[in-house]
């Protein structure tokens, strides 16, 4: 069960962090992706991949939300699971 929120919340804020975050975790991924091959495994078979860019992008994404909104629950798909307090609940799925 979802917290109730305790204050007032901007979607209009909401989506410019989720965008503003989204936008520099896919410049990273790009930047990574020039530089030269990228590491990778997998997760719960053999299809289903994953890379340390999804990783390191789920990291980049959950660390700019930590700041900005520290009290947010955040689950990632690459494992993370933080709960919060504020009623406002983030995905994070980045690549």
């Amino acid at each position: 069960m979802t917290a109730a929120p305790t204050a007032a919340v901007d979607p209009v804020a909401l989506a410019d962090l989720a965008q503003r975050l989204a936008v520099e975790a896919g410049d990273m991924v790009a930047e990574r992706r020039r530089a030269g091959p990228v590491l990778a495994g997998t997760k719960s078979s053999p299809t289903d991949v994953v890379t340390e860019l999804d990783h390191l992008s789920e990291t980049m994404i959950v660390n700019g939300l930590g700041t900005a909104r520290p009290d947010d629950t955040i689950i990632g798909e690459e494992g993370t699971a933080r709960p919060g307090g504020t009623g406002v609940e983030w995905l994070v799925d980045p690549v």
